[in-house]
């Protein structure tokens, strides 16, 4: 990791914390619908207990170890190659200490 200034270290966790919450929401929408599927009675409850089992080894698990882990950088990196966040919502200056980062990113998804 390069070195940065202390406020993009700190514009980078506050990033990281905003593409986290946003994927993690995307990933609770999908067991929303199954909670709703299961309300409708499309199948049973130990069917949503094995969703939401599921949903905590798998994706809630994968983004709680990805966003706890550091290098900051790597996260807004790949939250920005992915769409999670969009580049006009980063500070220009960071975009550019950024761009390796972000390149190496985007070639990885």
């Amino acid at each position: 990791m390069r070195d940065y200034s202390k406020a993009q270290k700190r514009e980078m966790r506050r990033l990281a914390g905003i593409a986290h919450e946003r994927e993690l929401t995307r990933e609770m929408s999908v067991l929303s619908d199954s909670f709703a599927a299961w309300q409708r009675s499309e199948f049973t409850v130990f069917d949503l207990e094995g969703r939401i089992h599921r949903f905590l080894t798998g994706p809630a698990k994968q983004l709680q170890l990805f966003y706890t882990a550091r290098n900051d950088d790597f996260k807004v990196a790949r939250a920005i190659a992915s769409g999670v966040l969009n580049r006009d919502e980063v500070d220009p200056d960071l975009l550019v200490a950024l761009r390796d980062s972000i390149d190496f990113a985007a070639e990885r998804l």
